[in-house]
């Protein structure tokens, strides 16, 4: 009987220690990943924001918000230039 209870408290004892180990290496593991997080901030505030924000500009929605007369104007003007375009294309 005693080697039995012996070997059942050490089966315990090794589930506590495993226990323990998993417990101490989740915590262990929350603090690197904080620590790696708080590195990774302190580096990208080292870095200018100009260097991975776009500068603002007008961007593509101006041109998709035109009034009709800007319309036809663009598109007569296209249409001339593809004119001119084939007029030089034949006198070649």
């Amino acid at each position: 009987k005693k080697v039995q209870q012996l070997e059942e408290e050490a089966v315990r004892g090794e589930r506590r220690l495993f226990n323990c180990i998993q417990k101490s290496t989740a915590m262990n593991l929350t603090d690197v990943v904080r620590e790696h997080a708080a590195f990774f901030d302190n580096l990208v505030e080292l870095i200018p924001a100009k260097y991975y924000v776009p500068a603002e500009t007008k961007g593509d929605w101006v041109k998709y918000k035109r009034s009709a007369s800007e319309k036809a104007a663009s598109k007569m003007a296209a249409k001339e230039n593809s004119k001119k375009a084939k007029r030089m294309k034949v006198a070649l």
